[in-house]
């Protein structure tokens, strides 16, 4: 049975591993701190006893691009930042990364939907323009985010390293992939 929780602090971190060096070393040296002292929220995604995956979220600014595709209508006064929620860190354990759920959707997609449903609940509650990301490499841009959400999550315009989804754009998606998720 899946079970998705939100990380709270003091809690251990449970064991987990996946295919990228570099978040198992964040994963293993600074996720617990970073949990404890509030600098992220994390959110787990469990099959039974073994966790699926994880990501994080954070609030996030971006310099502004005063591009009108990210904001519908341009504000007097805009400022010089773009603010949003950064998908921090986004990992499948190995032992899931090529499998499906017996509801035929691909562990990733599931911890995506989780992604996108707590960014709403943020944006609802709070505000924001958009969920940002900083993919680690190129490899993981073209090839997962790209590749299985091209529609959604698109390159900034004055920075490459960074992807965006506008939240008109998350909401839309929510509503087609989840659409009673709020029941």
């Amino acid at each position: 049975m899946l079970k998705f929780v939100a990380w709270m602090p003091n809690n251990s971190i449970p064991e987990f591993e996946c295919k990228d060096s570099q978040i198992n070393r964040y994963y293993k040296e600074q996720l617990q701190t970073d949990i404890d002292v509030r600098a992220c929220k994390a959110y787990f995604l469990f099959q039974d006893d073994n966790v699926v995956g994880f990501f994080t979220l954070l609030p996030h600014s971006i310099k502004n691009t005063n591009n009108h595709s990210i904001r519908k209508r341009k504000f007097k006064g805009m400022g010089k930042w773009l603010s949003g929620v950064l998908l921090g860190h986004f990992a499948i354990d190995n032992k899931f990364c090529s499998q499906q759920h017996m509801s035929g959707l691909k562990y990733s997609r599931i911890l995506m939907l989780y992604a996108l449903r707590m960014f709403e609940h943020v944006v609802r509650n709070f505000c924001g323009v958009a969920l940002l990301l900083n993919p680690i490499n190129e490899s993981v841009r073209d090839k997962f985010y790209i590749k299985e959400y091209g529609g959604l999550f698109e390159k900034y315009p004055t920075n490459d390293d960074y992807m965006y989804a506008r939240t008109v754009d998350v909401l839309a998606v929510l509503d087609k992939w989840w659409p009673d998720r709020n029941k």
